[in-house]
């Protein structure tokens, strides 16, 4: 099954252009920027997804804001829990 392509709505929220293109990639969208874009965006959402990562020395948490699932944007909280859970392990 092929991943569903990314609405215009969440690409205008997470895919964020470096001030200065990579030479290699002109097109490249650092994670942090969107990040970064996303978290301003979310700033007051009341609601929260929260995980756990068993470390060998603990436990690794983190605590993301997430739009309400009514909200054009709810779809943006789910591409980047995904990102944020990759990178995480």
């Amino acid at each position: 099954m092929a991943p569903k392509p990314m609405s215009d709505a969440v690409k205008s929220l997470l895919l964020v252009k470096a001030k200065t293109p990579a030479p290699l990639d002109p097109d490249f969208c650092p994670v942090i920027l969107g990040k970064k874009a996303y978290m301003e965006a979310a700033k007051d959402c009341s609601e929260k997804l929260e995980w756990a990562l068993p470390r060998s020395d603990g436990v690794a948490r983190y605590s993301l804001p997430v739009f309400p699932a009514d909200n054009p944007s709810a779809e943006a909280s789910v591409y980047l829990a995904g990102v944020l859970i990759q990178e995480m392990i």
